[in-house]
């Protein structure tokens, strides 16, 4: 039950994260549904000149 309590604070925004950390003893958790920043900017600039990399490519076959 404590598992299960501790879950549900930390995924309130309701609750301060120094009471959560400092008082509770829970850290956050990154879900899957929310991508680092530095993981969005990888894959802007990987799309970001993906039309010449596939013309190169075609030409060189």
């Amino acid at each position: 039950m404590e598992v299960l309590n501790n879950s549900i604070l930390s995924q309130s925004l309701s609750w301060p994260k120094k009471f959560l950390s400092e008082v509770r003893g829970i850290t956050a958790i990154t879900t899957i549904n929310h991508p680092s920043k530095k993981e969005e900017i990888e894959d802007v600039n990987y799309y970001t000149d993906w039309a010449e990399r596939i013309l190169a490519k075609v030409k060189s076959i």
